[in-house]
């Protein structure tokens, strides 16, 4: 089974930035664009792929961004989320993220991609600040 609502035309671009992503990535992303209740055994990955470069190419390209802002920046996955849950409240009880990806998607499923620029220079501050308490020690 494919994605829903795949076009023969998408974005080659986002599709290729995709290649490499693991299927739980690229579901984890298409179960926060798409509303549905089909399980991640449903998909083939080239079919996540395509309708995340189609369909959801705008969120995509969105959810890319994130993740190269936090890349460029070199931002800790760790601290971020300790600042995310400080800051922001958001609750990792559940399931924290294991790559920059699922860091970005979460920052995404937040509603928070406008504090962006906030969240990287609260993350580096965080990093700061375990440092130095290292430090300290």
């Amino acid at each position: 089974m494919t994605a829903s609502g795949v076009a023969a035309d998408y974005d080659e671009k986002v599709f290729s930035r995709l290649q490499q992503r693991r299927k739980q990535t690229l579901y984890d992303a298409l179960s926060l664009f798409e509303s549905g209740d089909s399980a991640k055994s449903d998909y083939q990955i080239e079919g996540l792929q395509r309708a995340l470069s189609s369909k959801y190419a705008e969120e995509t390209r969105e959810w890319l961004a994130i993740y190269d802002r936090f890349d460029d920046e070199n931002v800790s996955i760790d601290t971020t989320i300790r600042f995310l849950a400080e800051e922001y409240e958001v609750n990792f009880e559940e399931e924290a993220p294991d790559s920059k990806y699922q860091l970005a998607l979460q920052v995404l499923q937040e509603d928070l991609s406008s504090e962006v620029d906030h969240i990287v220079v609260g993350s580096k501050n965080q990093k700061g600040i375990f440092n130095e308490n290292l430090h300290l020690r």
